[in-house]
């Protein structure tokens, strides 16, 4: 192992008016494989695998899902008096009163991404359906690297006013965050001894989730803890990066749901067919037979969806299809779903899946080449009577479940309540 140090703690803070100066040093593990992260997307810095700001950046994200404020300009001018930034005090910018540093790295083991054939990325480290933003770049040769094992120390100070939110903030993102990329997918994720203390089971889990939420669970504009859903598995043992990929494979066969063969089957999801019906284009050979019609349910795991049919007379000429919010909400709407391996300090090993709570965008837009189509009322994954009318996934009817209950379903895994 190499260690190199990175940065150093200032050995004194200036005080706060509030109270003194809480300073904390957690050592934290890497628990499954970790890729990009750099200022350049999807590349890592082997110098400087954990970058402090993409560290602040994650503590702010988890900091906010334990706000209750309707009020975005009311948000920011929150977070930013506690992260740094510009508020309605400070025009020019309010100092940060969380100063970070990462220090003690130790690079256990490293892999340079390959290609296993023309189309996909050798999945040995990660499976396919992390790697398919890479795929591009190692196809044309460039180094991306993984990392596999790591050690870490984070060096943080708070005000002692503070010391609640911040730590756990820092909970938080030990338990759902991670570093690198695709975090969301449990990618790059850490364990930390000392946040962990006193979580030893799914139900911990869950009290401290309530305990860190504020406010009603209604559902805002921006993710939540308060109204999570929380799904998981028990595992009394084993290596935590096997478990993680053998679950993340489960999850994209999932999503790519067909009769396999050569070539594939047609899609068991409504998605193809929807975008068949709705512009009017299709093959005779794939005339839209899907039961639930002209509904797009992988919305609820995340926008943009990017499609793009082959053959003759389909859907966008052989082009790309976006579906995303409509104009005025922004082209994108992160997953609420959270998929992790989280290791306890028992040694106990859960499988989870953990949905935050976020409004839905009210309306989307079916982007074909030079159409737009609106994508509203029962076209939207969520609509009144949905679990007892579709199928989602062509002969697995739903038969009560949500979207969400279905996808635990197939990674068996139960409800914590």
């Amino acid at each position: 192992m190499r260690k190199k140090q990175l940065c150093h703690t200032p050995e004194e803070f200036t005080p706060s008016a509030s109270g003194g100066i809480i300073r904390k040093h957690y050592q934290f593990e890497l628990i499954t494989p970790m890729f990009g992260g750099d200022a350049e997307s999807w590349k890592l810095d082997l110098k400087n695998p954990v970058r402090g700001q993409s560290v602040k950046g994650q503590l702010r994200f988890w900091w906010r899902t334990m706000q209750n404020i309707n009020d975005h300009s009311l948000l920011l001018d929150t977070e930013n008096s506690v992260w740094g930034g510009k508020t309605a005090d400070y025009k020019n910018g309010s100092k940060s009163k969380v100063l970070l540093s990462i220090s003690e790295v130790e690079i256990g083991d490293k892999v340079c991404a390959e290609m296993a054939n023309k189309y996909a990325v050798k999945d040995d480290v990660m499976p396919t359906n992390v790697l398919f933003p890479i795929t591009s770049l190692v196809k044309n040769l460039e180094s991306i690297y993984f990392i596999t094992k790591m050690k870490f120390t984070l060096n943080i100070s708070f005000p002692e006013s503070k010391k609640n939110e911040i730590i756990n903030t820092l909970k938080l993102w030990t338990l759902l965050g991670g570093i690198g990329a695709r975090t969301r997918r449990g990618t790059g994720s850490i364990y930390c001894k000392e946040l962990l203390e006193g979580l030893e089971s799914q139900k911990d889990i869950l009290s401290f989730f309530k305990d860190a939420a504020s406010g009603e669970t209604d559902d805002l504009e921006y993710s939540r803890i308060a109204g999570v859903k929380f799904f998981s598995q028990t595992i009394n043992s084993g290596d935590t990066a096997k478990i993680w990929h053998s679950f993340l494979e489960s999850y994209g066969k999932f999503r790519q749901d067909r009769p396999q063969g050569k070539p594939p089957g047609r899609s068991y999801w409504p998605e193809p067919d929807a975008i068949r019906l709705i512009t009017g284009q299709f093959p005779d050979v794939h005339t839209p037979v899907h039961p639930d019609g002209k509904w797009f349910p992988r919305a609820a795991f995340g926008l943009p969806i990017l499609t793009k049919f082959t053959g003759d007379n389909e859907p966008g000429n052989g082009n790309n299809i976006n579906l995303e919010p409509d104009i005025g909400t922004g082209e994108r709407y992160p997953s609420p779903v959270i998929l992790k391996v989280i290791r306890l300090n028992n040694g106990t090993i859960l499988k989870c899946a953990i949905v935050l709570n976020q409004k839905f965008p009210q309306r989307l837009v079916l982007k074909v080449r030079h159409e737009n189509y609106n994508i509203t009322g029962k076209m939207l994954p969520f609509h009144s009577g949905y679990e007892t009318t579709k199928d989602m996934r062509k002969g697995h009817p739903l038969n009560g479940n949500t979207i969400y209950e279905n996808l635990a379903n197939h990674l068996s895994l139960s409800e914590v309540k």
